[in-house]
């Protein structure tokens, strides 16, 4: 029987959750014989072990060169034993020792999934170090998916990788939305109960931005706006859901203030984001760099009004002053001129519109998913029995 064992690889279980397990419930159903591999906590293992071989390797968050080397060993040892035909990974902190490790095992499909060009939100050394990473994972890939062309150019023309070796996949995006989860005929019953439940009186205009709350999402700049919006717009709220960031931190003065305003609300980290966001009138996402943005893809499928910057990512889903609107980066006068924008002329509705005809069409889940399995089951048909057998033999 031709081996079918499949690996899917990040560097934490979130966004296995998030991005990989909705791909590999479907490559199951192919009969696929799938493996997660990844820093698990034991809580997941209990919830999706029975379902798959879920393997623990302890992993850092950020370059480590140790843990780097620890990993490779690790999945080198994991490899010779399972033997499997694919490996498919995300995040570059596994994709580095993974794309090693499975070129040392001649692994016959090595798939990195590239969410993005993490590089170009650094400077200086850590930039080079970044971009080296990132040849590096390409250079022992022997496939590459990006999330979007601007994406996939822009490393072509820093020698990341060649074009060859690069495919993005329909219009882009990694797993697309979920229209049952982010279902726009339930947003009025949440709206009322989010806002009932952090005091927004129903009335006021809300703003939100959904993420990580650090200085590469443009927070800074977005709370910096807020301080003049909010004393034009005197009913209006800020909403800032998702977790305050470390390392990467947005000034102490703006967290300060973000705290101690009683118009702004930070949530924290929410399972229910899908519920949350039905609160927020217009969505500002103001970040400095982005792989595509599936939190746009959300906001679209409720029909919320988007604000984002013009960069990489963002400005592939959202066309200026058709399904939303392009700010230049780390500008927050730029934020307050499109809050004003989208106000003054009440012309949020037209963008919420398109916006999700746009995601109905090209982003709903089902059709992402059937497009990646198609690709992989592509990637998988194309070795001979002979060469994914002979990973048995090692």
């Amino acid at each position: 029987m031709k081996n079918n064992k499949y690996a899917i690889l990040t560097t934490v279980e979130a966004s296995m959750k998030a991005f990989m397990l909705p791909v590999a419930y479907e490559l199951k159903k192919e009969g696929f014989d799938v493996s997660l591999i990844s820093d698990f906590s034991q809580d997941f293992i209990d919830e999706y072990g029975k379902d798959f071989r879920c393997i623990h390797v302890k992993m850092k968050r950020g370059f480590h060169f140790l843990n780097t080397c620890s990993v490779f060993f690790k999945l080198k040892k994991i490899f010779k034993r399972e033997k499997f035909a694919v490996i498919d990974y995300a995040t570059e902190n596994v994709s580095l020792p993974a794309s090693y490790a499975g070129a040392c095992c001649k692994i016959p499909v090595r798939i990195y999934n590239h969410w993005g060009a993490r590089f170009v939100g650094f400077n200086g050394i850590k930039r080079v170090l970044s971009k080296t990473i990132e040849r590096l994972i390409g250079k022992k890939s022997t496939d590459i998916r990006q999330v979007s062309e601007k994406n996939k150019q822009l490393c072509i023309d820093q020698g990341v990788y060649k074009s060859k070796e690069c495919v993005v996949l329909g219009k882009g995006g990694t797993i697309g939305v979920d229209l049952k989860r982010f279902d726009v005929n339930n947003k009025e019953k949440y709206r009322e109960e989010f806002r009932k439940k952090y005091g927004i009186p129903e009335n006021s205009t809300v703003f939100g931005f959904v993420g990580r709350i650090q200085k590469d999402k443009g927070v800074n700049e977005l709370l910096q706006a807020y301080r003049n919006i909010s004393d034009k717009y005197k009913d209006s709220y800020l909403v800032l859901i998702g977790p305050i960031d470390s390392e990467n931190p947005i000034s102490a003065e703006n967290l300060s203030f973000a705290q101690g305003d009683p118009h702004i609300v930070l949530t924290g980290r929410l399972d229910n984001v899908n519920e949350a966001m039905c609160m927020i009138d217009v969505l500002i996402h103001p970040t400095y760099r982005e792989g595509f943005g599936m939190v746009l893809q959300e906001a679209g499928a409720l029909k919320i009004p988007i604000i984002t910057t013009d960069i990489i990512g963002p400005s592939e889903f959202i066309t200026n002053e058709y399904n939303g609107l392009l700010i230049k980066p780390k500008n927050s006068e730029e934020i307050e001129l499109a809050v004003e924008k989208i106000l003054e002329n009440n012309n949020g509705i037209t963008y919420a519109e398109n916006c999700y005809r746009y995601v109905s069409e090209y982003f709903e889940r089902s059709i992402m998913l059937k497009r990646i399995v198609c690709d992989r089951k592509s990637l998988y048909g194309r070795i001979s029995d002979d060469k994914v057998n002979a990973v048995n033999d090692k």
